[in-house]
């Protein structure tokens, strides 16, 4: 089996395609680990192996569609209201900053 963990992706690829990516991959794998089992392996086995396979396949497809669904919303939507994005932007920072300055000080104290 191959180690991904030192796999390093591009700034472009996207988590969805890194996804597939690693399906195919495990796919792959659990292939080779049946093919040296395969002669006493039920044709049952190999089925659900097949199944799984195709529904994993089928979730990454549909992860990749809703990734596309609301990337395309969110650029709709700062390119309408470029001032209210950079407000809303600017707020969360600060609301995040003050609870990141709570934690740490919290965490001082003990």
């Amino acid at each position: 089996m191959r180690n991904t963990n030192s796999r390093h992706y591009g700034r472009n690829e996207s988590p969805i395609s890194t996804l597939s990516s690693d399906i195919a991959a495990i796919r792959r794998d659990i292939a080779s680990i049946l093919g040296a089992g395969a002669s006493h392996m039920s044709d049952k086995a190999r089925e659900t192996v097949s199944r799984l396979g195709d529904e994993a396949r089928h979730v990454a497809e549909q992860a990749r569609e809703q990734y596309d669904a609301a990337h395309e919303t969110l650029s709709e939507v700062t390119a309408k209201r470029p001032v209210t994005t950079i407000v809303v932007s600017m707020a969360a920072g600060i609301v995040v900053g003050k609870l990141m300055g709570m934690a740490l000080r919290g965490s001082r104290s003990r």
